[in-house]
Parts: structure tokens; C-alpha cells; sequence
């Protein structure tokens, strides 16, 4: 080891006592200084890496380690800890004078005062799997590549949260998590896609107002109860497993139905006007099994262009077939012919027939329906019996009764079909018993209706005179019209001798918005309840209100106005909101606003358009604060100051703020703390 002072090192030292000569006065100087090593006077010790020697405390400013001329090599190797004398004051390294690399197992560190900058782009880690750090708390931005999330992932604190956006592609395609609105957004036409990702199962807003639910092959939704309101339109098949219910009307192109249950019952076809169309064939399910009709419950009339039975057989159409089979001659006729069933096209017969005639077909005749007669004028039928349509053209009796009786009911084979003479062949006299429904009554009389009784309905308040679009035109009374209700579109009443009521208290009014009556002149002067007025109210003399008066619109005083015991105005409540409208927005002509902050410093609240005098009072029902604008605040400032969206913030603290309009850009406002401090508001900026 080589040992230093100021001047001298041990070497030279040496030499001096190994000649043999008295030293000197500076050499014993010399070798003092070589043991004066407890007081840190040194300036340097050297040692090669190979040398030895043991220090109980080293007091130095500097260690180099820098060449072969002092300890041999350029490393200074340290085999136990190295710790500082007293705990969180000396640094290791400094500002300008920094260690090159730091190499450490491990290392604890109480504070850093500067960037974490890894010497090299995406290479080195920050914890690893097995070692990972505990917390981290960053206040600025944290820019991540790729972010694994193994354990829970908690963004802000129970109501209080924060916006949280991932953007996409796409310019203007994002997800976004609106904690002001509590609301997940996804922007655009961005999807919520399923199973995996550019998929067909996904829910996509393909436009405003348009949202998609997609599914590859199958939407499966599972409840006990689907509420859709609204029109559904299906493009392919609607299948069911269950019953399908419809309360209202069912419209369907085309029904296939694989089976009815028993007692199928249509009830909304009660009349010969009301048609069930098939436009395929009717197929009993079993051959010989089943009715259609039974013995009680009878079609009334069948139309077929053939029909095959066991017991009536036709395969052609006879009207168009020739026969030339005869049974037997005309000089061979028979007595009687007994046959079980008889079918035959034509029946021809010059002679009478006694008794019953059963036909268990139709019974039609042989040419043109005008060429043959069911009986003659001297030779009538008794009595005719048919279960379903009779058509007849023409229908007469020559009898001197000159009447046809009936027994029954006279129902047309059609609703608003058929006429009951015509213009040309009228009836003389209609009389009836029982009511006569008529749809539609006209051209009686060139248009007169002559009655020489009353004219009565005949259930009290069930029918109509006339209907909406069928007016009738003029009504002449002489009497009096006791009349329940009157609607009239424009009633013109010289003079009324009663009283006008209205039948439900504080319900009907007396004229309108816009039409309005001209004058009204009163012998008394006493008015009840409330008196509203769009328009002006004037008199020359006194108006007394002994109750309340709600004015909704302005009221306008131009002489002096004496309250007893003051005017007061009432509170508006008006919420502040993100950019001040709706209900941030104070309205024209309000005097006091209780101002709700909605928990946010950063709402607005809009002052209504300046009117010279106006005095708003706005009081804050919490301690949150809010930002304070006018109507247009590029021009209308607040205590001079305007910009655009120029505002001022009124404090938490702030409970009471006096606004006045000054002119017609500007308004004065000041501010009273909690306990009465006043103070001028911050200039709109």
C-alpha cells in the first residue's frame, strides 16, 4: 500500500532513513503526516488490488479506482455492505456527476425525483410474473402498448366516476363509458359483436334512429314475458310452439294448417256478405268419416260445378251431354215405377203426378231459365218450402188480393246489394210495426219527409240524427230543443233566457285563444275563482282582488303599485347542466332561481337575454358551485367581461348572487358568502 501526504509518498519516505542520515526537519514532518490518517488530512491512499490493509474508518472525499498507478485496475470491488452514516442524507451521485449503470439485485428505494427511463425501447420490464408490484398510483397519463388485467379493474369510486373511451380504426368509431350521463356509448356504427370477433352475431346502430340485432343462425331469447311495442315485420317464417294469441286482426296472405282441433269455431263469419276463400281443396282426413254440416246444423246452399256422391252421381255436365238410351217406348208406358235412386238430366212428364216427389239433387230445367214454369196460372203450387235462396226475377200475385202474405223474415242473399223496388217501379206505402233501419234515407218526396206524429227513437240515447260526415243541414224548432249536450262548430243565439252552466266545475271555457269574445257587459260585478287573460285586462276604475291572483305572463303596471305587506316572488328551480341548456337556461322574466349545481362546479347556468332594470337573485341549494354565463356571452358580458362561451365561476361558498342588467351588453353581478360577506364576481372570461 501506498500512502500519500501532501507532498510526499512512503516510498521516498523510505529512502530517506535507509541512507543513514540525520533527516531532516521536513522528512520527520513527512513521515508524522504518513500516520496521520485518523484525521482524514490525506488526500490519497493507493493500494493494488493484491495489497491488504484494515481501516476502522476511512474519511475521504474522493475514491478512484482509475488507473495501474494507484490501486491497479480501473473497478473498485466492495466485499461487504456499503451504507451511509446516517439514514436519508447523502446521495449516490448527484445532478450533474450521475452513475453510468447501476447494477443490484435488489434494490429499495424510498423516493425518486426524477424519470424512469429504460436505456432501451420495449425491452425491459417493470416487476415480472412471479415478482409483480403491489400499487400503482400515477396522476398524469399512463401510455400502454398492451394492458393484461389479471386481478379486478376499478376505474374512479362509487359516484364518483370517470370517462372511459377505446377508440377504434375508424375516425369517429369508439366505445365510450359517459360517467356524467351513466352512459355506455358506442359511437357511430360501431358493433357489439358475440362469440368472436367480425362475426354475424352482433347489435349495430346502421344509422340514426336504426338498430340491428344480428345472429349468424339463431336469436334464442328466453322469458316469461316479451313486451314488444310497436309493428313487427318478419321477411321469413314465423314458427310457434306454443299458442299464438291475437287480440286484434290477423291478416295472413296464405294459411297452411296441418290440423284443427275439435270444435273449430270461426265466429266472425255470421253472414252471407262475410266469405271464407280457400284456394285449395277441402280434404277430410279419413274417407266416409266425417260431415260437413250435420242434421241439425245445415249449410244453407252449396255451389259446385260437380259433385260426386254415393247417392247423387255426376261426372260430366248432363246440360252439355246427349243421350240416346230410352227405357221402353211410349206405347209401353208402365204404371208404377219403383226406384231407389233415381239420376236422370231431364225429366219430361205429360201427365200428373200424385203425391210426394222426393229429389235428393237440384232440380233444374232442361233449356232457358225463361222457357219453363213451376206450375201455370190455373194450375198453381200450394205451398212452396225452400230451406235455403229462392231466386226469383220477377215476383207477382194475380189473385184479388193482390198481396203476397208472409210468415217470415224477407232477407236479401247480400248486405247493400239488393233494392226494394227501384227508381222507376216504386212501392205506394211502406207500413210497419217494429223499427225500419235504413241506411241511408233520400229522395222521398223531392226530398221532403212529411211526419204527422212525433218522431221517437226507439231506445233513449242510442241513435244519431245525422253523423260527423253526414251533416244535416238546417233545424227548424217552434218548440223548445231539450238537448243533453251541445256541440256546435258555430252557433249564432240573439238572446238567452237562462242561465249558461257549464256541466263540470272549472272545465269548460268561455271563447278561446284565439277566438275571443268582444266585450263583456255585467249588472253585477262579481267573479268567482280565477280570471285568465291572454290579452289586456282595462278598466277605469278600481280592481279590487280580495284572493289570489296567478299572473303566468307579464304584468305591466304604468302608474304606481301598492302592496300592503310587500310583493314577493317565488323561487324557480332551474338544474344546471353541462352546456347550459334546457334546464340551466334561466327563463325571461324570472326574479328568483334556486340553482341546483347537479354535483358538478363545471355546470352552467345561462342568464335570459338582457332587458335594462331586470334583477335576477340566484340562490344555490347546495356547496358545490357552478360556472355563471349570459345569453350570448361573445357580447353580453358579465362585470364587463365577455369572450366567447365567456363565464364566471361562483365558488362553493358562495351562497347568494344579485345580478342587474345594465344595458343591453352588459350586467353587474355580486356575491354574499354564508354569512353575509359581499363581494363583486370574477369577470366573465
Amino acid at each position: 500500500m501506498a500512502i500519500y501526504t501532501n507532498t510526499t509518498g512512503s516510498a521516498k519516505l523510505k529512502s530517506y532513513f535507509e541512507t543513514g542520515d540525520v533527516p531532516s526537519a521536513a522528512n520527520f514532518i513527512d513521515l508524522i503526516d504518513s500516520f496521520a490518517i485518523y484525521d482524514g488530512t490525506l488526500p490519497l491512499i493507493s493500494g493494488s488490488y493484491i495489497s491488504t490493509g484494515s481501516f476502522a474508518t476511512i474519511h475521504t472525499r474522493k475514491l478512484c479506482a482509475t488507473g495501474s498507478g494507484y490501486l491497479g485496475g480501473s473497478n473498485l470491488n466492495v466485499e461487504g455492505n456499503l451504507i451511509p452514516l446516517t439514514d436519508a442524507t447523502y446521495n449516490l451521485g448527484s445532478s450533474s456527476l450521475k452513475w453510468n449503470n447501476v447494477h443490484t439485485a435488489t434494490a429499495s428505494i424510498g423516493h425518486m425525483s426524477s424519470s424512469l427511463i429504460p436505456v432501451k425501447d420495449n425491452t425491459y420490464d417493470l416487476g415480472s410474473s412471479t415478482n409483480e408490484w403491489k400499487d400503482l398510483h400515477v396522476d398524469g397519463t399512463a401510455n400502454l402498448d398492451v394492458v393484461n388485467v389479471v386481478g379486478a379493474l376499478t376505474v374512479g369510486v362509487d359516484d364518483t366516476g370517470h370517462d372511459v373511451k377505446f377508440f377504434g380504426a375508424t375516425s369517429g368509431q369508439f366505445l365510450l363509458w359517459d360517467e356524467s350521463a351513466d352512459e355506455l356509448v358506442l359511437s357511430g356504427d360501431s358493433k357489439l359483436s358475440f362469440h368472436d370477433a367480425a362475426g354475424g352475431e352482433n347489435i349495430i346502430a346502421s344509422a340514426n334512429g336504426h338498430l340491428e340485432i344480428n345472429s349468424g343462425t339463431t336469436l334464442d331469447v328466453t322469458a316469461p314475458l316479451i313486451d314488444l311495442n310497436g309493428q313487427i315485420t318478419a321477411s321469413g317464417n314465423i314458427s310457434a310452439s306454443g299458442d299464438l294469441s291475437v287480440t286484434g286482426t290477423a291478416t295472413i296472405g296464405t294459411l297452411s294448417v296441418s290440423s284443427l282441433a275439435n270444435n273449430v269455431s270461426i265466429t266472425g263469419i255470421s253472414s252471407s256478405g262475410q266469405l271464407l276463400n280457400v284456394s285449395g281443396n277441402i280434404v277430410p282426413h279419413a274417407t266416409d268419416t266425417f260431415n260437413l254440416g250435420s242434421t241439425s246444423l245445415l249449410w244453407s246452399n252449396i255451389y259446385a260445378t260437380y259433385i260426386t256422391s254415393s247417392i247423387i252421381s255426376s261426372s260430366t255436365n248432363k246440360s252439355t251431354t246427349t243421350l240416346t238410351n230410352t227405357i221402353g217406348a211410349a206405347s209401353e208406358e208402365t204404371s208404377n215405377a219403383f226406384i231407389n235412386i233415381l239420376t236422370v238430366s231431364q225429366i219430361k212428364a205429360s201427365g200428373s203426378v200424385t203425391g210426394l216427389v222426393t229429389v235428393s239433387g237440384s232440380l233444374v230445367p232442361g233449356d232457358n231459365t225463361s222457357l219453363h214454369n213451376l206450375g201455370t196460372s190455373s194450375k198453381a203450387w200450394n205451398d212452396l218450402h225452400v230451406g235455403g235462396v229462392g231466386y226469383i226475377n220477377h215476383l207477382s200475385s194475380s189473385n184479388d188480393l193482390s198481396f203476397i202474405s208472409a210468415s217470415v223474415s224477407i232477407i236479401p242473399g247480400a248486405d247493400n246489394t239488393y233494392d226494394l223496388g227501384s227508381p222507376t217501379r216504386e212501392w205506394s206505402n211502406v207500413y210497419v210495426e217494429g223499427s225500419a233501419s235504413i241506411g241511408i234515407l233520400a229522395n222521398i218526396d223531392h226530398n221532403t219527409v212529411s211526419s204527422s206524429a212525433s218522431l221517437v227513437p226507439n231506445n233513449d240515447n242510442a241513435f244519431d240524427l245525422g253523423s260527423t260526415d253526414k251533416e244535416w243541414k238546417d233545424l227548424y224548432l217552434d218548440g223548445t230543443a231539450n238537448i243533453d249536450t251541445l256541440n256546435a262548430d258555430t252557433a249564432s243565439i240573439g238572446r238567452l233566457g237562462t242561465s249558461i252552466i257549464p256541466t263540470t266545475n272549472n272545465t269548460y271555457s268561455l271563447g278561446s285563444s284565439t277566438f275571443k269574445f268582444k266585450d263583456l257587459s255585467l249588472a253585477g260585478n262579481t267573479l268567482t275563482n280565477h280570471i285568465t287573460s291572454s290579452g289586456n285586462i282595462s278598466g277605469s276604475g278600481t280592481l279590487d282582488i280580495t284572493g289570489n291572483s296567478n299572473i303566468d305572463g307579464t304584468l305591466s303596471v304604468a302608474g304606481a303599485a301598492t302592496g300592503t305587506v310587500g310583493f314577493q316572488n317565488s323561487a324557480v328551480a332551474r338544474t344546471a347542466t353541462n352546456d347550459g341548456s334546457g334546464t340551466g337556461t334561466i327563463a325571461a322574466g324570472t326574479a328568483v332561481v334556486s340553482v341546483d349545481a347537479d354535483s358538478d362546479a363545471n355546470h352552467i347556468i345561462i342568464l335570459p337575454a338582457p332587458v335594462i332594470g331586470n334583477i335576477i337573485h340566484l340562490i344555490e341549494t347546495g356547496t358545490t358551485g357552478y360556472e355563471l354565463r349570459t345569453s350570448t356571452p361573445a357580447s353580453i358580458g358579465i362585470n364587463g367581461g365577455t369572450a366567447s362561451n365567456g363565464e364566471s365561476a361562483i365558488a362553493g361558498a358562495i351562497t347568494y348572487v344579485k345580478c342587474v342588467c345594465v344595458s343591453s351588453t352588459n350586467w353587474i353581478c355580486s356575491q354574499f358568502d354564508a354569512d353575509g360577506d359581499e363581494s363583486k364576481v370574477e369577470a366573465a372570461a
